[in-house]
């Protein structure tokens, strides 16, 4: 399909990119990226302030610094793609999440 766009238009290529199946079939999209993301800074300045360590997205994945993570509760306005995304982040990143549709 794109072979026959790449004549339509005259060019030598087309890329694209499938963020689809990024986390899993329920979300499927590039824009629930944001909340993760800050979800890890809200969680790593959290663990920094408390330890003087900032700790890597691996760090807390672990599980290693629970005691301080689970202490922080993220909260978003929609069930959307931002809401899934930051509950994703929480549940992975250990903390709280409250979703309110």
């Amino acid at each position: 399909m794109l072979d026959n766009l790449v004549t339509q238009v005259g060019v030598k290529k087309i890329y694209y990119k499938d963020e689809s199946q990024r986390f899993g079939l329920g979300m499927g999209s590039f824009k629930a990226l944001g909340a993760p993301y800050a979800v890890f800074c809200v969680l790593a300045d959290a663990v920094e302030k408390a330890t003087g360590q900032r700790p890597t997205s691996d760090d807390l994945r672990s599980g290693k610094l629970r005691s301080i993570t689970e202490r922080v509760t993220v909260t978003v306005a929609t069930d959307g793609n931002q809401g899934h995304g930051l509950a994703y982040a929480a549940k992975h990143f250990g903390c709280r999440c409250v979703v309110y549709p």
